[in-house]
């Protein structure tokens, strides 16, 4: 929320954000109202703002509630997809009359999209992807998600697209899955060496080749425009 809010130029307007926010820069200095799930209403209040953006789906209900309650209007922003990621960009847009920049936003990011398209579309034998979100309880990305669109759009198989949303993939399954290559982000890569040391999955392509995909936190756990631009 705090990524898209700086994209449209309202970096200046922005008077809180969560312990977690360090992307851009800026924002790592402005005042601390809680993490994800652990939102202080009180200093929310305080600092009076005219909107606030909540992350669907991680952020407590209540909490939302307690800040409407207050008079306080909220936008929920929940981009599963990429496409809902280019939504909220424009949503938000229209709420803090940035449309301008939000429109100029959309239109990179799907250039993007269909570059790469076009660059991957072609590909005949495409390798399988498993993307670790965690362990020793794996958890993943199924239809639906925008890291199942990463993959696709990469040129990539999600050996978990048969599985909707963010899951937990049962070992024999990833085992007879066989993925070529893991993806997991930088924050848990150390997962990758618990991984190996577990004998049931030691004949994996993947883990025998070490065909690691280890990308910086913000492309897996943030979706957002920082993903594209």
């Amino acid at each position: 929320c705090t990524e898209v809010a700086f994209s449209l130029g309202l970096g200046n307007r922005v008077v809180g954000d969560t312990i977690y926010d360090n992307f851009p820069p800026q924002a790592v200095n402005i005042t601390k109202i809680g993490g994800i799930t652990n939102v202080s209403v009180e200093k929310v209040i305080a600092l009076d703002p005219n909107l606030v953006l909540a992350y669907g789906g991680l952020n407590n209900p209540q909490t939302i509630t307690k800040i409407e309650n207050a008079g306080i209007p909220v936008l929920i922003m929940n981009p599963s997809n990429l496409m809902d990621i280019l939504h909220d960009v424009m949503i938000l847009g229209f709420a803090t009359n940035t449309t301008s920049n939000a429109t100029k936003i959309v239109n990179l990011i799907d250039n993007f999209i269909f570059y790469i398209n076009n660059a991957t579309y072609s590909i005949q034998n495409r390798s399988t992807v498993f993307y670790l979100g965690w362990y020793p309880q794996m958890y993943t990305a199924g239809e639906g998600t925008f890291i199942n669109n990463m993959i696709v759009l990469a040129g990539g198989i999600n050996i978990a697209s048969s599985g909707y949303s963010w899951f937990i993939m049962n070992p024999e399954t990833l085992v007879s899955e066989n993925p070529q290559w893991i993806l997991v982000s930088q924050d848990q890569a150390l997962m990758l060496q618990q991984l190996e040391n577990n004998s049931a999955f030691q004949n994996i392509t993947a883990v025998k080749l070490h065909h690691y995909i280890i990308l910086p936190d913000y492309y897996l756990q943030e979706p957002g425009p920082q993903m594209f631009i």
